[in-house]
């Protein structure tokens, strides 16, 4: 029963992913030439600025990851942040190094949807920032999932708390307000 539930699910959330990409790629004033999927489960409605920022944000999965890429041809974990924040307005900066500068720091327990979160880069022991995403779902069990533009997979949605990205957590940022 519990497997049937799942495969329920999961045939809910194509249908909803389909549903999703078909209007944003209709919405979409530039050329992705990859197809995008959503690779977890969004529920929300655009109503707010942060829901305009994910549903800006999610059609650009499978964009190849490019250093120092900020355009849809190509984009690094910053580049992609300062591409997707600029559609609101907001100006983000040029490297995640700098991630600290911008909007307030949030405890880990009171991270929201919009929020950005960071971590070190290879090197788990630094304090350093070197990689950025974007929170675009935190679910009712705590797991925060995040889009940002990783070397391997290029734009892709990630759990903070996967192995990789658990140790490298450095901490989350509030820039846009609602």
């Amino acid at each position: 029963m519990k497997i049937f539930k799942i495969y329920t699910l999961l045939f809910l959330f194509c249908l909803i992913s389909i549903s999703k990409n078909v209007d944003a790629q209709k919405r979409k004033k530039h050329k992705n030439t990859k197809d995008t999927t959503t690779q977890a489960v969004f529920d929300y409605t655009p109503s707010t600025i942060i829901d305009s920022l994910i549903d800006y944000a999610l059609p650009y999965q499978n964009t190849p990851y490019r250093y120092a890429g900020k355009k849809p041809g190509g984009f690094d974990c910053s580049g992609f942040m300062c591409y997707v924040f600029s559609s609101v307005g907001e100006k983000m900066p040029a490297s995640s190094k700098e991630i600290k500068t911008v909007g307030k720091e949030v405890p880990k327990e009171k991270i929201k949807i919009g929020d950005v979160v960071y971590f070190t880069g290879r090197n788990a022991k630094s304090n350093i920032p070197g990689h950025v995403g974007m929170v675009i779902k935190v679910d009712a069990n705590g797991e925060i999932w995040f889009i940002h533009a990783s070397v391997q997979k290029g734009v892709c949605v990630d759990a903070v708390s996967q192995a990789y990205y658990a140790t490298r957590f450095l901490g989350a940022r509030r820039i846009v307000e609602e």
